[in-house]
């Protein structure tokens, strides 16, 4: 009886330890610090966490943040979706108890395209400590970081694209700025998303983020919580079934976040909120109009989110005119230019915000729900390949190609217009009337 009790007592300690190296391997794949990307050989696991199937807490720029990849085609750009503010990138990509089909990262894999979700720390259960003092500069530095992961590790190709929805806007031109630094081109798509001077200046709702904060330093997501769900409700309905239940999007998928990523007049500085302008244009570089990418904007058609159904591409128009003149005018002289084609190069520029911008039926997640979805990646493949076309004019003789194509759209209620146009090619690109 003794032997069958020693042999007992060895057995369960044998499977305690056996379960506790599973415990830890099974840990460790999903919670990783990576201090460099140049060593990425050096995992060693972070505390906490409550992740889902492909999700990792992976430290980037000093911070954790949220990870969610699946590998596509190689050979194409990878697509990498920033959440906007008090949302988790889960947004983009789903939870378990929900339809794969609902989620752009199921639309993207279905045309080959590598899809990367990235979440900045928020005051949710699945990161294990908060972060007040996260700054515009430190959210950049994370996308990079996680961007340049990806490309190196599966030497994806250094364009990369940047699907920023909302509040994301406002990192753009710092995640810029860092992608040349470190020898990558970036293609900024906005969904819906702010440029940094929306909101610099004192509004309502503004005031409502940031006038009670919480204990912890953050901007707190309760009085936006209703407005979130209606939005969620209205998708729901737009494609006739339940996409997300309301208590798994708010606990799973919102929390409270970083005052300093509203790019407000408002910062937390040395543990208390101060109110410094100049601060937030530096921490976003939002005055240097040429220093954005090319970008191309998808926005809804509700009004319950008439801010970017009526003003996104007003709001973006000045950076993106000036991305586009940027482009065209590395390849050719102004001056070289004939008066016919100085015309059509004024009609380019003028129009750039129309021929970049794509419609999608829905509010301000026009993009989650089976319909949306499907039409959203639709959307950034055409304004794709409209940068593509636009970045091969390399002289005036494209110039006059381009005009050439576009004749009847860019000559909107002007058609005498003089436009520089090649009589060999009257083709109109069905891509400028993909919406």
């Amino acid at each position: 009886m003794l032997n069958f009790y020693n042999f007992l007592l060895r057995f369960i300690l044998s499977f305690c330890v056996f379960s506790g190296l599973l415990f830890t391997h099974a840990y460790a794949e999903n919670n990783l610090t990576v201090s460099s990307v140049d060593a990425i050989n050096k995992i060693t696991p972070l505390p906490h966490t409550i992740l889902y199937p492909e999700e990792h807490i992976i430290e980037l720029a000093g911070y954790p943040a949220l990870m969610y990849f699946s590998l596509g085609n190689v050979d194409k750009p990878l697509i990498i979706f920033v959440p906007g503010g008090y949302n988790l990138a889960r947004i983009a990509y789903g939870t378990p108890n929900t339809k794969a089909s609902d989620y752009l990262a199921y639309w993207f894999n279905q045309k080959g395209f590598t899809f990367l979700g990235l979440s900045y720390p928020l005051d949710n259960k699945v990161f294990s400590d908060v972060y007040p003092g996260f700054t515009i500069k430190d959210w950049a530095a994370q996308i990079i970081d996680a961007v340049k992961l990806q490309i190196d590790t599966h030497q994806l190709p250094k364009t990369f694209v940047m699907l920023g929805w909302s509040m994301a806007g406002k990192a753009v031109n710092q995640v810029n700025a860092l992608a040349k630094e470190n020898g990558l081109d970036m293609i900024y798509i906005s969904l819906s998303s702010d440029p940094s001077i929306r909101g610099l200046a004192s509004t309502e709702l503004f005031e409502q983020l940031i006038k009670t904060p919480t204990a912890k330093g953050l901007s707190s997501d309760h009085s936006l919580i209703p407005w979130f769900l209606n939005q969620i409700h209205e998708q729901n309905k737009l494609n006739q079934h339940v996409i997300i239940n309301d208590s798994t999007y708010i606990q799973d998928i919102m929390g409270d976040q970083p005052v300093d990523l509203l790019a407000t007049s408002t910062r937390f500085e040395n543990n208390t909120f101060i109110k410094d302008t100049n601060i937030t244009l530096t921490d976003t570089l939002a005055m240097d109009y040429d220093a954005y990418p090319m970008l191309g904007l998808i926005h809804g058609d509700y009004r319950s989110d008439y801010i970017n159904a009526l003003f996104t591409r007003f709001d973006w128009s000045p950076m993106l005119a000036r991305a586009v003149y940027n482009s065209l005018t590395q390849k050719m002289h102004l001056d070289e230019l004939s008066e016919q084609e100085w015309n059509g190069l004024k009609k380019i520029i003028e129009h750039a915000p129309q021929i970049m911008s794509r419609e999608v039926h829905g509010n301000h997640l026009f993009f989650l729900g089976q319909t949306g979805a499907e039409q959203t990646v639709t959307a950034v493949q055409s304004l794709l390949a409209m940068r593509d076309q636009i970045l091969n004019i390399h002289s005036s003789a494209d110039l006059c190609t381009f005009t050439g194509k576009f004749k009847q759209q860019l000559q909107g209620d002007e058609p005498n217009s003089a436009f520089c146009i090649n009589h060999n090619d009257s083709t109109v690109n069905s891509l400028f009337l993909t919406h």
